[in-house]
């Protein structure tokens, strides 16, 4: 037994009133038509009883001929008969004249009584027979059901395909679909069956049609099904294309079985309905795409009640459809235009940059891409300029920030403690000065560079820029008097050191140890070369602390929330905002394939002598062709996802920036190894 369970495409962008609509019709109907049944049936079990018992009392009498259709009777009747005759060893003496035809007439009375219960039945009031058919039957026969699992199989189905298609073509579009569809699915039914005088019900042959256009809409998604197989059980996920057709090819194998069999109706199920409904589902889809009337008519209209207003998205949305036809080029001119109008807007740029390296014009792409970057750095979204800027380095290594940009970095690496980094930008800008640098910029400097060499770090490493920049500042005819005499007094603290010395004293192990001296990001420009450094161990924490890992699968992003598969839990929505930092490692896996091992920290995992909690994906079970379809590059597709959890998070790059521009991974040969590097705090 298979039985499908869901699917990747889980996202509409309005809500799918129409389905729903559909749906909670089928189950009050059912419900009402259940009802109705149940006193139906006590009617038709006293109208049964009391034709067949006043029979057999009087079996000489004739049964009409609605009758005998009905329950088959010619040679069942001589069968009951015969036992009767044997059980009580004689026949009946047969009346003559009109006590005949009285009880002639009283057999016929309770034939009557018993046909009159029958029509009262729903399913052949409001069924679809094929030797009475009718316009409206045709229509009502699609909301009946015949049981709790005919109702709930349907609206499965329709629930995991229905909504998609409303939310592709509109409400209008979708229910001539649907309505059409269970129409011509029972009108076909008939023409197999045409002297079938049971009634046709169930939504199916209309949900089939949704099927079918959902198949060519929709044929790349992977479809989740749940197996049971005697002692096997378990899910699997294939996608629609593969699927669907099969589905449709079992279901015409059975109809040709049920008709070889010469089975009156399909034995059952309406497997003819199901398949013309599919086709004429598949062929709508097909000539709506293929006529021009979706491009022109449908998809304008939808996209004129789904969309943004704004019109950054209006450039990122019409890029993407670009993308999805084919049309790269075409797509990659769309975001250029977005991008000189909206240089700042992360989605058509990052998309840009991306896009441009597909189609080899990844040199159009950089002014933009490090435009966003500094707008990022001056948001204090450093991790996630720095880690953009990382990207924009690797191919264009001459390019460099701008000054001002390089300035607000120096505070943040310092609070990060990369002090070497926060010297080398504070001596390379305080090397750049000239009294025709705007004042505001020579106070900006004179701040950070007097927090870096008041800093411990700072004095030992003898680096004074800060002194050349006050020296200036005191000549520069924009600067007030009064904030000149603030830097006379800071110039006469400072330490007498040579202007711009770059001699550093031996720095012991153990000093590096005492000051938790850590070199893990550079940003050089275009005077100095990027320089790899390596980090230097942490004192050994106190106590081994617990680690607590919880093992997901992401299912998708949206905005700043990722919905995941959390092992022995299910489907869970987690809020990204509290990540605080992500690690990427690589583990060798003796003897297995490498992967990568992403954490994403709840708890601080730098913060020593405290328990982690972390949330961790390993490469090898996420599904990057799910984010980013158009990436045949599983490594920069990797390196996309990274991004994007970084952007949407804030969290910061644990241990250094470098490992999640996957430049320099750490490596460790189990898992184990690195749980216990965490524990340890060691990593």
């Amino acid at each position: 037994m298979i039985i499908p369970i869901g699917h990747e495409s889980q996202k509409v962008n309005r809500i799918p009133w129409i389905s729903f609509i559909i749906m909670a019709a089928c189950f009050v109907i059912h419900i009402a038509i259940s009802s109705a049944m149940n006193k139906v049936e006590k009617e038709l079990q006293t109208d049964l009883y009391n034709l067949f018992h006043y029979y057999f009392e009087h079996s000489y009498l004739q049964f009409n001929d609605e009758i005998k259709e009905l329950f088959k009777l010619n040679d069942r009747i001589e069968e009951a008969l015969e036992q009767r005759a044997r059980l009580l060893g004689a026949q009946p003496e047969i009346p003559e004249g009109f006590i005949l035809e009285e009880e002639q007439r009283e057999l016929d009375r309770f034939s009557d009584k018993l046909l009159a219960t029958i029509e009262k039945i729903p399913f052949k009031k409001y069924g679809f027979v094929p030797t009475k058919k009718s316009l409206f039957t045709l229509l009502s026969y699609m909301f009946l059901h015949g049981g709790w699992l005919h109702l709930i199989g349907n609206l499965l189905l329709f629930y995991m395909t229905g909504p998609f298609i409303e939310d592709t073509w509109g409400k209008p579009v979708f229910l001539a679909l649907y309505i059409l569809g269970g129409m011509l699915a029972g009108q076909m039914f008939a023409v197999h069956y045409p002297n079938f005088a049971g009634p046709l019900i169930g939504a199916s042959g209309a949900v089939s049609a949704v099927m079918g256009a959902f198949l060519v809409k929709f044929w790349r998604t992977k479809i989740k099904f749940f197996f049971w197989f005697f002692i096997a059980a378990g899910t699997f996920r294939a996608p629609a294309w593969l699927m669907l057709p099969l589905w449709l090819v079992l279901e015409f194998y059975n109809a040709k079985a049920m008709d070889s069999l010469k089975i009156p109706g399909g034995g059952g199920v309406a497997h003819w309905a199901h398949i013309w409904g599919f086709v004429f589902g598949a062929f709508v889809a097909l000539g709506l795409k293929y006529s021009g009337i979706e491009e022109k008519y449908i998809t304008p209209k939808i996209k004129s009640k789904v969309s943004f207003k704004d019109e950054k998205f209006t450039f990122y949305e019409e890029a993407m459809q670009l993308i999805d036809s084919g049309e790269k080029n075409r797509a990659f001119d769309k975001l250029l235009e977005g991008a000189r109008l909206h240089p700042t807007n992360q989605g058509i740029v990052e998309l840009l940059w991306h896009l441009g390296f597909e189609l080899d014009r990844k040199e159009e792409t950089a002014s933009y891409y490090l435009r966003l970057i500094e707008h990022e750095l001056r948001q204090q979204n450093i991790e996630l300029g720095l880690f953009h800027y990382g990207q924009l380095k690797e191919h264009f290594p001459d390019i460099t920030l701008n000054d001002q940009t390089k300035l607000n970095l120096i505070d943040f690496f310092i609070s990060k403690e990369e002090y070497e980094t926060a010297g080398k930008l504070t001596e390379e800008l305080a090397g750049k000065v000239s009294l025709s640098s705007p004042a505001g910029f020579l106070l900006g400097l004179v701040e950070a560079a007097k927090r870096y060499e008041f800093s411990q770090i700072g004095k030992e490493t003898g680096i004074l820029p800060v002194r050349k920049v006050i020296e200036l500042s005191l000549q520069h005819p924009d600067i007030p008097d009064f904030k000149k005499e603030e830097l006379k007094a800071l110039l006469n603290k400072l330490p007498e050191k040579a202007v711009g010395s770059t001699t550093k004293p031996a720095v012991t192990g153990a000093e590096q140890g005492k000051h938790k001296y850590r070199a893990k990001q550079t940003v050089p420009g275009p005077e100095e070369p990027e320089r790899k450094t390596q980090a230097q161990p942490r004192e050994p924490a106190a106590r081994q602390r617990t680690l607590d890992v919880t093992r997901v699968v992401p299912i998708g992003f949206e905005e700043s929330r990722i919905l995941l598969e959390i092992e022995n839990v299910g489907r869970r929505v987690f809020s990204l905002d509290k990540v605080r930092a992500i690690s990427v490692v690589r583990i060798t896996s003796q003897g297995n394939k490498p992967f990568f091992l992403v954490d994403l920290f709840v708890d601080d995992p730098s913060a020593a002598g405290h328990d982690v909690r972390t949330i961790r994906m390993l490469t090898p079970k996420i599904a990057l062709q799910r984010f980013f379809p158009n990436e045949a590059d599983r490594l920069e597709a990797f390196r996309k996802f990274i991004s994007r959890l970084l952007s949407f998070s804030g969290a910061r790059p644990y241990p250094n920036i470098e490992s999640l521009q996957l430049k320099k991974v750490i490596t460790f040969p189990t898992v184990k190894d690195y749980d216990d590097s965490l524990k340890s705090n060691r990593l």
